[in-house]
């Protein structure tokens, strides 16, 4: 394997000492008094019960670490039914394991991914409420941010293998590998940024995601302007996009791939996922909202399509839609603007 290192580009260099300046905000020192508030208030339970030393946590303690973590990043995962569904005894050895054994730490992810209803968001989670200056908190929300390309992605995949010395990455969950990559892109903000803690760092990604704050940084900037404004328009307005169409919900939750810009149902009660292309790489916009069709179906909405909605052609869209044309569609629009003498409220 070749000794690639991963690194970012001049201009995400760029864009991310700009988002280090979130942390000055009101919001994010409040975001860190609560986040500190709530690490110191796990690892005293931790301790207070003796779970390093073998000792179990019972379901109120869970739920007590649970309501914490959450200070964290509201994680939908963090319920009762994770420990339920897994058995308790089981879920305390496996969390144990993860947060204290000496074996590595591919093997520690690995084991705790095997658990029902564990995913790479919820042992990223653990992890870094546990030792945030050690762990960064991996989420889709906070990683599609920084729009990495595949050889940037290929880059943090050899890199992880090479310090984790994982020669045959077929051993082990893609998750498992997933989550040995991100942390060498977050660790190389953490790097470049000076940063003490990786929930500062999530921090400052939640803050530059944010619609508003996209249009001061003059990134990811389309005809529309700001991405809240077409998908708030077209919430309300759903019959633009397609006739019979009527809204399920915006920004809707979908169990393990994330939130969908919309969701509705058309007029045979077929859900529909809309999703805007919003400067993001055309494969990137397939891939996100072939996810959400995916956990659609899985909690068991089977007839789903999709609709990608753009401003103008976009050659590598087509070559990526081409092989699922068949139940995602590309849509176009416009936006219009007149100049008038004198104001008219029409």
């Amino acid at each position: 394997m070749n000794n690639e290192v991963f690194s970012f580009t001049s201009e995400q260099k760029d864009n991310l000492k700009n988002w280090k300046a979130f942390l000055d905000t009101e919001q994010a020192q409040g975001w860190a008094v609560e986040e500190k508030e709530a690490i110191d208030s796990i690892h005293n339970i931790l301790e207070q019960t003796g779970f390093k030393k073998g000792n179990n946590l019972k379901p109120q303690e869970f739920d007590f670490i649970f309501h914490h973590m959450k200070a964290l990043i509201n994680n939908r995962a963090l319920a009762r039914n994770l420990y339920e569904d897994n058995g308790l005894t089981e879920f305390n050895s496996r969390l144990r394991n993860l947060l204290f054994s000496n074996d590595s730490l591919a093997e520690r992810v690995n084991q705790f991914l095997e658990l029902k209803k564990v995913g790479l968001l919820t042992v990223s989670h653990f992890l870094c409420a546990f030792s945030p200056t050690e762990y960064p908190e991996v989420g889709w929300q906070t990683f599609d941010v920084l729009n990495l390309d595949d050889t940037q992605l290929d880059a943090a995949y050899k890199q992880a293998m090479r310090e984790h010395n994982i020669a045959s990455p077929q051993d082990y969950r893609d998750d498992t590998i997933e989550y040995l990559s991100d942390m060498i892109v977050f660790r190389e903000i953490k790097n470049l940024l000076d940063i003490e803690d990786y929930n500062s760092i999530n921090d400052l990604i939640w803050l530059a995601r944010r619609p508003e704050v996209e249009d001061e940084l003059k990134l990811s900037i389309t005809s529309v302007g700001l991405e809240k404004d077409l998908r708030d328009y077209l919430a309300e307005n759903p019959n633009l996009i397609e006739n019979g169409l009527s809204l399920i919900g915006k920004e809707y939750p979908i169990e393990g791939a994330g939130r969908a810009d919309l969701v509705c149902q058309d007029k045979r009660e077929n859900y529909v996922v809309i999703e805007t292309k919003k400067g993001r790489e055309s494969d990137k916009v397939v891939g996100q909202i072939l996810r959400y069709i995916g956990g659609l179906k899985k909690e068991g909405k089977k007839r789903t399509r999709g609709i990608i909605i753009v401003n103008e052609p976009d050659e590598k869209l087509d070559f990526a839609i081409e092989a699922v044309k068949d139940f995602i569609k590309l849509k176009y629009y416009k936006v219009r603007f007149d100049i008038t003498d004198s104001y008219t409220n029409t």
